[in-house]
């Protein structure tokens, strides 16, 4: 389960607004460019500032604030996120 947390502005004064019609105007841009690979492993609370894409078995760190793309197999972690390691491969994966 996921939540998306939008703070849509009016495109005619560029004032924040609650207008539903408003965010499902960006919704499906936000949503095409955002891909979280197989494997990943999103931390709890972590923002993911849209587009950005979670590579394959990466890691972020809980509360981490993802501005960037994140490469496969890669731990970030902070705010904005940043790389701290590698992951380890997995037992049999030649």
């Amino acid at each position: 389960a996921a939540i998306l947390h939008l703070h849509a502005r009016d495109p005619k004064d560029g004032r924040p607004t609650p207008d539903p019609k408003v965010f499902m105007e960006f919704l499906p841009k936000i949503k095409a460019k955002t891909v979280i690979h197989d494997g990943a492993k999103i931390g709890s609370d972590t923002m993911l500032i849209a587009p950005v894409k979670v590579g394959k078995r990466a890691v972020t760190g809980a509360g981490s604030v993802v501005t960037k793309d994140v490469p496969a197999e890669t731990v970030v972690v902070g705010n904005p996120a940043r790389p701290l390691r590698k992951r380890k491969k997995p037992k049999g994966d030649g």
